[in-house]
């Protein structure tokens, strides 16, 4: 019920006005429980959302709900007694500006009785019955019209201001007209009967209106009988009003009224408004408000009743008060109207006394009903607040008696979990159960003190403490001195294992040697005695020349055997002060203490590699491994060891060009030939994030053995600004050590690809297929299938016609990867060719299971393919390419014996200079033309070129060697061959 209560937002919606707390109460209570679901829905902090409600907050919950209950009981009380006082406060307001009505219909009547004297007078005046200008009438009437005006504009300014609007606009109207001198009693008539009209009914809709209001309070019995009683004066001051007006009627022409009769008109309006004030008359004389039926005897038995009465019963037999008035005996025409005046005064004040009576009487008994009301509101909302808060306080109280020794043990027991023993005494108060946990607690606390120091003296290894044959009760007691004992071991056992993991931390785990970390260190602290001791220290970095081969074909094992014995050689190599260490990989370092010339690091240098050029026995092969070494000297330069190592590895680099088991030695000319290196890779970067305006393609065609052509091979040349041609045997590796090898790649298969779509159309060179070197890089980096659809895309080109070039050393670097990447791009539809096949241990065994179709053979078979041994070799690689139904290019071919060998092996496509150079575009194209209008030339000899093509291909690239294609260009990507 509580909760329907809560969610229901139109509770007491029919009450006329509502209490603005019980809103907000309901509010602050739906906002508080949807915070506390969204706490126990959501908050992760806990495992179980009632772990986290505590003792005090679940007794309060238990002392809420009644609380709740109480609440939802009291609240429609509350709001009722709101209502009633809302509706009685009303009613008072009503009943309040009804009297203020009454008491102006009685002033707006007491006004319109001088006025209608004050014209009769004037109308009087013009007549041979007016009275003469000294009579006492001629003076008194307008003084009294005056006050009555007055009276009436006092008791309109205390209405609301829309009320003063509706009444005064036809009262100022009659004022005015009045002033003027042209208004006559009918008009006058109707300017105040609508002005009165006006009032009358506005007065008895509030009186309904507050009737209304009160019917459903309780005991509102005298107020209801209030209200009726003004409403009776309502309708009195209504009756008397109707008679002065058919009063007025009668006695608009008392000078032509010489008959004792009048029209009867006027007499049945005065009869019929007599019926309406004796009614009632009657009402009041019956009514049980004690004070208005006083008012009503004092109003019917005054003399001013009965002389009005005796003129209302004069004007009901249709006779005017002004009849006969030249009659000797008769009264003057002034002591009739004085006479009328007075008696009418005398009328009116004593009517308004009455209406005031019942006015009096209806405000005291609704104001007293709407303090009851107030009483009983905030009597009940005085009392609801001081249960709740009772009944709250209490709960608080009777909360804390039994939370606040659990708070305290709460708080200890966090203590001893945060590993603080050292915490109060708990005191045993509350209930019984509190006080048990308590001294529980406590006794734990002693045998958690007893087990700290225990702990404390095993740390110390004082195994003879005293402290520790003291027994703890259970079972813990007696296997603790168990527990020491294995302990014991435990430590000693700890050390032997801190021991090892420092030496793991500092020394490879395969050799033994020194790590990167411990080598640096110890470099550290040597570069630092060189400067205090003299010398210098020498750095010799080496890396095994053969061991990728070794490892690769005889697996992982023999590897780690060939690592092995390095280590143990290189020991045996240096001086005893010496540091061995293993970088990783296959890479060592040796650091010379003491060293004085460069000359004595170079000896230290040649023992290294004399004790590795000797064979490594495996099993039942004898391993040829070598090493080149990079040497670099601190001297007295203020180096670091990370730097000095830097220096030895590029010194390393430098040695591994030369060739294996060669020395390098760091020194400025290998600093300025790395700095020039850098300067390479940076304009060939800004080159390639520019328009790449510096690089072109050069394509060298591919004919078959008839000299018919079938192919190209796109080939890469860069202009360097401010330097000149650069040959791809300088940066094409430089990118090939980056990422920008990618980048290249991806270049020049784009612009391949559109040089093929401009070719589309051309006669000679539409439809070839075009050959493009692609870096191992670039295939093992996952990219390539991505970045051959988005070419595919941008361009439109079609994958039939593009061969890609991987060369054999890609391969073998991870044969089930790159058997994966191919297999992807084959499925795209690009040929796949193996470029300088025979210089690597590629078997065609290997092959079978790779997407292969073409193999080019490497331009060293081709030199000497006229000897018998070459030309076998070539055979046997060209037989069994075509039993693997794959194609064979002969790369490099230079003379026509060459070509004639390779005709009688049967290989399938040629390349070389004897065919053509690689040449841009245009040429290529001026190229074929030439071969279209050259005659066929004998089988042993090659067409000569055009004229024109020859002297430009003479003269087009004076640097371009003419004995081998090595140094005129590397390939498009992945060539990297000096």
């Amino acid at each position: 019920m509580i909760f329907a209560w809560l969610k229901c937002p139109t509770v007491h919606s029919d009450a006329p006005h509502v209490v603005p707390g019980v809103s907000k109460i309901r509010a602050a209570v739906m906002a508080g429980l949807s915070r506390l679901r969204g706490w126990v829905v959501h908050n992760p902090a806990s495992r179980s959302w009632t772990a986290r409600i505590g003792v005090g907050p679940r007794l309060l919950v238990i002392a809420l709900v009644p609380m709740v209950a109480l609440v939802s009981l009291s609240l429609p009380l509350i709001t009722s007694a709101h209502s009633q006082m809302d509706a009685s406060e009303s009613a008072k307001t009503d009943v309040k500006n009804a009297a203020v009505l009454i008491e102006l219909d009685a002033a707006l009547a007491t006004e319109e009785s001088y006025s209608l004297a004050d014209l009769i007078l004037t109308n009087a005046s013009s007549t041979a019955v007016g009275p003469p200008s000294d009579g006492p009438a001629a003076f008194s009437v307008p003084g009294q019209l005056l006050s009555a005006q007055r009276t009436t504009d006092d008791t309109l300014h205390m209405l609301p201001p829309a009320q003063d609007r509706q009444v005064s606009s036809p009262l100022y109207s009659e004022r005015a007209a009045l002033a003027t001198g042209h208004l006559t009693v009918q008009t006058q008539i109707a300017l105040f009967t609508a002005a009165s009209r006006a009032t009358e009914a506005t007065a008895s809709t509030l009186l309904l209106h507050a009737r209304d209001m009160i019917l459903d309070i309780p005991s509102n019995r005298s107020a209801v009988l209030s209200i009726l009683a003004s409403n009776y004066a309502l309708d009195a001051v209504q009756g008397a009003t109707s008679q002065l007006r058919s009063l007025g009627t009668l006695w608009e022409t008392p000078s032509t009224s010489k008959s004792a009769t009048a029209t009867p008109t006027p007499a049945i309006a005065l009869a019929q408004a007599a019926a309406v004030l004796a009614a009632a008359g009657s009402s009041i004389a019956s009514s049980e408000v004690p004070s208005v039926r006083a008012a009503w005897v004092k109003f019917a038995t005054s003399p001013s009743y009965v002389a009005y009465n005796d003129l209302v019963a004069l004007g009901e037999a249709g006779r005017s008060a002004f009849a006969n008035p030249t009659s000797a005996q008769a009264p003057t025409y002034e002591a009739i109207l004085e006479n009328a005046l007075s008696s009418t005064t005398q009328y009116w004040t004593l009517l308004n006394g009455l209406s005031q009576s019942a006015s009096v009487a209806s405000i005291g008994a609704v104001g007293q009903l709407s303090s009851g009301a107030a009483s009983s509101f905030w009597l009940w909302l005085i009392l609801l607040v001081l249960a709740v808060s009772v009944a709250l306080s209490l709960a608080v109280l009777i909360a804390r008696t039994i939370s606040r020794p659990l708070e305290q043990l709460a708080s200890v027991a966090l203590s001893v979990v945060r590993g603080s023993l050292d915490v109060e005494h708990l005191a045993p108060v509350g209930p019984r159960e509190t006080v048990v946990v308590a001294d529980a607690f406590n006794s734990l606390m002693a045998n958690l003190r007893l087990l700290e120091a225990k702990s404390e003296a095993l740390s110390r290894c004082d195994l003879d403490n005293e402290l520790l044959d003291a027994p703890l009760p259970g079972r813990l007691g007696s296997a603790l001195q168990g527990s020491f004992r294995a302990l014991a071991d435990s430590i000693r056992q700890r050390k032997e294992l801190q021991d090892r993991l420092s030496f793991e931390a500092t020394h490879d785990s395969l050799t033994g040697l020194m790590n990167r970390a411990a080598v640096v260190d110890s470099l550290e602290r040597m570069i630092a005695r060189s400067k205090t001791q003299g010398g210098a220290v020498a750095v010799l970095y080496m890396d095994l020349d053969n061991f990728k081969r070794a490892n690769d074909l005889h697996g992982h094992r023999c590897g780690d055997h060939v690592l092995r014995q390095v280590g143990r050689r290189l020991l045996s190599a240096t001086r005893g002060h010496d540091l061995v260490a293993r970088i990783g990989g296959d890479e060592f370092v040796v650091v010379a203490e003491g060293i004085t010339t460069l000359r004595e690091a170079e000896y230290v240098a040649l023992r290294l590699i004399s004790a590795l050029c000797e064979p490594i026995e495996w099993q039942s092969l004898s391993l040829d491994i070598g090493a080149c070494v990079g040497l670099a000297l601190s001297a007295n330069d203020d180096i670091g060891a990370l730097d000095l190592l830097a220096h030895a590895d590029l010194a390393l680099y430098q040695a591994k060009q030369q060739g294996a088991g060669s020395i390098g030695v760091f020194d400025a000319e290998v600093q300025a030939r790395l700095a020039a290196r850098d300067g390479v890779e940076r304009d060939l970067r800004d080159e390639l994030a520019g328009d790449a305006s510096g690089l072109t393609l050069f394509y060298q065609p591919l004919v078959n053995t008839d000299m018919e052509l079938c192919g190209l091979e796109a080939l890469l040349r860069w202009q360097r600004i401010d330097h000149g041609p650069v040959s791809p045997a300088e940066f094409i590796p430089l990118a090939e050590a980056s990422d920008l090898i990618i980048d290249i790649d991806n270049w020049v298969l784009e612009n391949v690809a559109r040089q093929m779509q401009a070719w589309r159309d051309d006669p000679l060179l539409g439809g070839l297929s075009v050959a493009v070197n692609v870096s191992g890089r670039h295939l093992r980096g996952h990219r390539l299938v991505d970045d051959l659809r988005s070419m595919m895309a941008d361009t439109g080109v079609s994958a039939t016609n593009i061969t890609l070039e991987i060369t054999e050393t890609v391969i073998l670097a991870d044969l089930e990867e790159v058997a994966a990447q191919l297999r992807e791009v084959h499925d795209l539809g690009f040929r796949i060719a193996v470029d300088d096949f025979g210089t690597g241990y590629t078997s065609l065994a290997h092959l079978h299971h790779l997407p292969i179709d073409t193999i080019k053979i490497d331009r060293t078979f081709i030199a000497d393919v006229t000897t018998s041994e070459d030309a076998s070799l070539v055979k046997l690689i060209t037989d069994l390419a075509k039993s693997l139904g794959m194609t064979t290019v002969s790369e490099g071919v230079e003379t026509v014996e060459q070509l004639n060998a390779l005709r009688e092996i049967g290989t399938d496509v040629v390349q070389g200079f004897l065919v053509a150079r690689p040449m841009p575009p245009a040429l290529l194209s001026f190229w074929c033309e030439g071969r279209l209008v050259a005659s066929t030339p004998p089988r042993r000899a090659i067409p000569p070129p055009h004229s024109a093509l020859a002297s430009i291909q003479a003269g087009a690239d004076p640097a371009e060697p003419a004995d081998s294609r090595r140094e005129l260009g590397a390939s498009a990507g992945g060539d990297h061959r000096p």
